[in-house]
């Protein structure tokens, strides 16, 4: 039962080596559900995975091309939760969004 409690989902752990069948897949799916989806996708890296073992965040990751790619999933979906990079508009925002807007 619905609680009223604004949401979306969000895809992570899509391996983009894989190439983009399951991915297409699964949106098809959510949408085909008629579930909320964020635009951003996170996708599969190592770092990811060892970053919580190795106690950091995306923004601590090291200076390199493939954590920087890494960071960027995370900053494109902040972006996208508080509505600034032309996502869903703000109305559509995750009750996340709305405390760190400070208007919960």
């Amino acid at each position: 039962m619905p609680s009223g409690v604004p949401w979306r989902v969000l895809i992570n752990n899509w391996d983009p080596r894989d190439g983009d069948v399951d991915l297409n897949q699964t949106r098809e799916y959510l949408a085909a559900k008629q579930f909320p989806t964020f635009h951003t996708v996170i996708r599969h890296y190592k770092l990811h995975a060892r970053a919580a073992a190795e106690g950091v965040t995306a923004v601590q990751y090291p200076k390199n091309r493939v954590a920087m790619e890494a960071r960027q999933d995370f900053f494109k979906l902040a972006l996208e939760v508080l509505g600034t990079n032309g996502g869903p508009p703000k109305h559509a925002r995750t009750e996340a969004a709305v405390r760190v807007a400070g208007r919960a």
